[in-house]
């Protein structure tokens, strides 16, 4: 295998092990505020704010996901 190619696979391998540990504390991120929405919900308190970083959180988590998809699919070229 050339030089290049080893380098890139090298790259991309470090950048695919990146984007999984992204996902993986994306989807803690979500599961944690989820709770904390739940928890102020059962205390009858405000949640938009809560709610709005949720959101947030969420659209992190679309792009870490098509992140790594993306590396995922080079990755098999």
């Amino acid at each position: 295998m050339p030089a290049k190619t080893t380098v890139h696979s090298a790259a991309v391998a470090a950048r695919r092990a990146l984007a999984e540990q992204h996902v993986e504390l994306g989807r803690r991120i979500i599961e944690r505020q989820r709770n904390i929405i739940a928890n102020k919900k059962t205390a009858k308190l405000d949640v938009i704010f809560a709610e709005q970083l949720l959101t947030q959180f969420e659209i992190t988590q679309k792009i870490f996901e098509d992140d790594l998809a993306s590396l995922i699919k080079i990755g098999r070229l």
